[in-house]
């Protein structure tokens, strides 16, 4: 008998979470480091005043967060932090994706579960349309964002004063 027919392949069991069960000191603490290992390498010191909102945004009535851990040892792979607002120049509410937090070994269907969730969310709160804000200018960026439906909708033109 071959036992490669009955080989199966472990998938690890995952538990959604939220941004409020890490409003704690150490749950502070892993979104800070996972925040910092994204934002240092490219951008410079990562300034973590925002965290604090980011962590509570799903308790405000316009905010949501959805993360994912793993089951069996509690670590975050991966948060996606979102509010809508109120579009100032047509009247509609638009979903805005503030934040996506991953660890370096997250897999990309992850990522796709947290994007379905807020998409849903999105819906069940009447927006027209989700953007996600990124300061990331690589073309492969905008190609994984095209793949999952999005569109380039246009651009931000920065100058530099430091």
């Amino acid at each position: 008998m071959n036992n490669n027919l009955h080989k199966t392949t472990h998938k690890p069991k995952i538990r959604f979470t939220n941004g409020t069960e890490y409003n704690n000191p150490k749950g502070w603490w892993i979104l800070h480091e996972m925040i910092r290992q994204q934002v240092e390498p490219t951008k410079g010191t990562y300034d973590p005043q925002w965290l604090n909102w980011m962590i509570q945004l799903d308790s405000q009535p316009n905010g949501f967060t959805t993360g994912i851990e793993l089951a069996d040892t509690g670590e975050l792979l991966c948060l996606l932090v979102a509010e809508f607002v109120h579009n100032m120049w047509v009247r509609q509410r638009d979903c805005v994706v503030v934040g996506i937090l991953k660890r370096p070994h997250c897999p990309s269907r992850y990522i796709d579960l947290m994007l379905h969730q807020t998409e849903l969310w999105a819906q069940e709160n009447d927006c027209a349309l989700i953007s996600i804000n990124t300061w990331d200018e690589r073309k492969g960026y905008v190609a994984w964002a095209e793949r999952k439906g999005y569109t380039l909708r246009g651009y931000t033109v920065a100058k530099d004063l430091k």
